[in-house]
């Protein structure tokens, strides 16, 4: 309990002067307050004369990452409060955060800067740096969410299938039919066209957006990146005399694909005939592909994104 204690003054006060010694919260002020009563006076001088520091070597972070203006401070250390201060700070439902996976403490809103202004600060002395992993996706999803038909250029294949092969209507029957040797490169053939297609049409979109709506939807659509967003550093402090206080920052995101993706201008390439690559400046990102469950042109599309090697 006493280093509870100790750690809530430490970042309670640490949020106080990146607010211009302004509470931010009446809850945050009030754990101080109830802190403060549980730990010596010695105890209160190292916490925050610790906090001073770090504070400044935040702000000096900030700066060179192009960070602008602290707009509000978040206390964010109760289960659910960080998602909370995220949908208050950029829109409810847009984001989705694992907190168990995002050791965020104080929540910065800036004016301007990545990732919407937003950066998490973690006075942990530990961290580990979480992995990257990517999303599998359907036709439909992608139809869904960026308001286009790729579903219905393989439609328009099928019919036009049916007619010049006299292939089945019906998935299940088609499968037999082009599974025979006789018959795989038809598929092959048809398939290639569907595909090529699918992914260009897609292109297109994608080539279509700004780079805010390429990060969006990367991030949102294929990333599995809820535990590094917000992107976080963390500030250790150090020192228990005048004259020996200091801080400095670690940031266990910083070779993250997903931070990279936050924080730089997404851009989209055609790779081969099936894949689109999403790069973030000179950093690959991901590669997503499309290609058939397992029978070419008689069975459902799979689009998968893995990293980009």
């Amino acid at each position: 309990m006493q280093n509870s204690n100790l750690s809530d003054v430490n970042e309670l006060y640490f949020g106080l002067c990146l607010n211009n010694h302004r509470w931010f919260s009446r809850d945050a002020e009030l754990k101080y307050k109830h802190s403060i009563k549980k730990i010596s006076a010695k105890d209160w001088q190292i916490q925050t004369e610790r906090a001073k520091v770090m504070a400044e070597e935040v702000k000096a972070y900030a700066k060179r990452h192009k960070y602008i203006g602290i707009e509000k401070v978040y206390w964010v250390a109760r289960i659910g409060t960080l998602q909370t201060a995220v949908d208050v700070a950029i829109g409810k439902g847009v984001m989705k955060i694992k907190p168990r996976n995002n050791p965020t403490d104080i929540l910065l809103k800036f004016g301007s800067g990545p990732s919407g202004g937003l950066l998490g600060i973690s006075l942990k002395s530990t961290s580990r740096s979480q992995g990257t992993t990517f999303k599998n996706r359907s036709l439909g999803a992608l139809d869904d969410i960026l308001n286009i038909r790729l579903e219905d250029i393989e439609k328009k294949y099928e019919k036009k299938a049916v007619i010049d092969y006299n292939l089945p209507t019906v998935e299940s029957q088609r499968k037999i039919v082009l599974q025979k040797a006789k018959n795989k490169a038809l598929a092959e053939e048809i398939s290639k066209e569907v595909l090529t297609e699918t992914r260009n049409e897609y292109f297109k979109k994608l080539d279509s957006m700004d780079s805010s709506e390429l990060t969006k939807h990367l991030i949102s659509f294929w990333m599995d990146s809820e535990g590094i967003f917000p992107p976080y550093v963390v500030i250790k402090g150090k020192g228990d005399k005048e004259g020996s206080y200091d801080a400095v920052i670690d940031e266990p995101l910083k070779r993250s694909r997903a931070l990279s993706a936050m924080t730089k201008e997404i851009k989209v390439t055609k790779l081969g005939d099936y894949s689109i690559g999403f790069s973030a400046g000179t950093d690959r990102i991901c590669t997503v592909r499309l290609k058939y469950r397992d029978t070419k042109f008689a069975s459902p599309i799979k689009i998968s994104a893995e990293p980009w090697r």
